[in-house]
């Protein structure tokens, strides 16, 4: 994601079928994280286009499909399944993924955006537990052009998870504290994380290896390198609304938006070109 103060009223975006899928496991209930998630998937369907369709998928140890896509948007119908949504069980985050996928079909319509938006506090525990297969089976999903956006709750989320999962799904990661940063992503990052900026971006890093070694690089899991070489691939990049750490009017404070850190060693003490940076 970019941080920026464009506004996004001068993107077009395409209307989309989105599929929530939400984390109402046992532990859910500390600290009032269902509520808060609630209270946020109210604003969401407060705020989505009359154009748009959305579905409502939850998990414990089972799943279970709240709402499918109805051919007209029905908010109070929406609301009245988000109200019903309950703690209890256990996390299997696999299953309640996959049928998110499902929802959305083998051949997503192109002339929607398809989209999910995945929300969790914890850790699998029930079910396919594999951090590795929960990815590689949401990877399958993406591959046919639905993105994924991932919004951890609480502080005991999977970040590792959550993260990789939106690095690959051409999607945001947020993390949530409370009720008003649920409010907030679904109300200002609403506008911003559904309206695609670029795709299919391309970065390579090269420098003489003589003068200067690559070494660690921070803010993303896809960057390869060499010592004088390095490269990533990112599906899409998504405007973020986030542009100071400075917690919201209410105390909400969210993530959202990323820079990427490469660390440089010089070999040399010649000033002169350190890098050629290619977009």
């Amino acid at each position: 994601s970019v941080n920026t103060n464009v506004d996004p009223a001068q993107y077009t975006r395409l209307p989309m079928n989105l599929v929530v899928v939400v984390d109402h496991s046992g532990s859910m209930s500390q600290d009032q994280r269902l509520e808060k998630v609630k209270s946020g998937l109210h604003t969401l369907v407060d705020n989505i286009q009359p154009e748009d369709r959305l579905a409502i998928i939850s998990f414990d140890d089972v799943v279970t499909i709240d709402q499918p896509f109805q051919t007209e948007l029905d908010r109070v119908r929406l609301h009245q399944v988000v109200g019903a949504l309950a703690p209890r069980g256990g996390t299997n985050i696999f299953d309640g993924l996959k049928a998110g996928f499902a929802m959305l079909g083998e051949n997503p319509p192109n002339e929607k955006q398809n989209r999910i938006i995945f929300l969790s506090d914890g850790l699998a525990t029930v079910g396919n537990t594999s951090q590795q297969a929960i990815i590689q089976m949401a990877t399958q999903g993406i591959t046919r052009g639905i993105g994924l956006t991932t919004i951890g709750v609480g502080n005991d989320f999977d970040v590792a998870l959550m993260r990789g999962l939106a690095e690959r799904g051409a999607g945001n990661f947020y993390y949530v504290e409370n009720a008003t940063a649920a409010t907030e992503v679904f109300s200002e990052e609403l506008k911003y994380f559904l309206s695609p900026l670029a795709l299919d971006i391309k970065i390579e890093a090269r420098t003489d290896a003589s003068k200067w070694e690559m070494k660690s690089v921070v803010g993303s899991t896809l960057w390869t390198a060499g010592a004088s070489l390095g490269k990533m691939d990112v599906p899409a990049v998504f405007l973020a609304s986030r542009i100071s750490q400075t917690p919201g009017p209410g105390g909400g404070r969210r993530g959202g938006g990323s820079m990427i850190f490469i660390q440089l060693e010089p070999h040399t003490s010649v000033a002169g070109k350190i890098a050629d940076l290619t977009l």
